[in-house]
């Protein structure tokens, strides 16, 4: 899927926790709470999480004012795999995001609703994003990727749908670099995700099966491919 040049290169850092500020006291939280759910690949590894945080007991922005953080927790499922609980916290100044459990480790910012970043796993690193709301809002497909003969690249293809709006995430078996990019889902059914350099030119098109809830397509380029997924489990 390299050779269809569509979808933008996110270079993965090796963020560790160890390297975080490990100073700040976590505030005590107030009441309520935000779900965000999404997906995860890289190092060899796929799957979904699932990230709460709680809200803070004293209001913005006084919290953010004085650097305060507040302790969060996520659940991390490898798709077919371990499911790894996670805890960590968010630092309401910067609005950064760590958590870590069962040797990974994730780094990201929290923008307007979205929380997108990188991971360190035990097989390597790779990239994941999340949306707010519950799996009942957002739903996570886990999938794969494979050029047309004579290609043979393969991969990981992961993507979250949140109402008309899908985040896509590819990490290539070669290990060579996670990708990722952004569509659009029209009338509830149409898969179409967009060259982040050319918006309004669609370089993977694909269907999601409301009978059976998986989603599958292909994709253009030299020689292009095809793509498949499932719920992510």
């Amino acid at each position: 899927m390299r050779t269809t040049m569509f979808f933008v290169f996110l270079a993965v850092s090796a963020v560790l926790l160890g390297g975080c500020k490990d100073d700040s006291t976590p505030t005590a939280p107030g009441a309520g709470s935000t779900t965000y759910t999404g997906v995860m690949a890289g190092g060899g590894v796929s799957g979904s999480i699932s990230i709460n945080i709680p809200t803070p007991k004293r209001a913005y922005p006084s919290v953010a004012e004085e650097g305060d953080t507040v302790a969060i927790t996520g659940t991390l499922k490898i798709n077919g795999g371990a499911t790894i609980t996670l805890t960590g916290y968010h630092i309401y100044l910067t609005d950064e995001i760590y958590l870590s459990g069962g040797g990974y480790s994730f780094f990201g910012f929290l923008d307007e609703g979205n929380i997108s970043g990188t991971f360190n796993s035990p097989g390597g690193s790779g990239v994941f994003s999340a949306e707010a709301g519950g799996s009942g809002t957002v739903k996570t497909y886990c999938g794969t990727y494979q050029d047309n003969p004579p290609g043979t690249e393969s991969g990981y293809f992961n993507m979250l749908i949140n109402g008309t709006e899908i985040v896509v995430i590819v990490s290539p078996s070669s290990g060579e670099g996670t990708y990722w990019a952004q569509g659009t889902l029209t009338n509830g059914t149409e898969i179409a995700i967009y060259d982040p350099e050319n918006p309004g030119f669609p370089v993977a098109t694909g269907t999601l099966n409301t009978s059976n809830n998986t989603v599958s397509g292909t994709y253009i380029g030299v020689p292009g491919g095809t793509w498949s997924g499932a719920p992510c489990n």
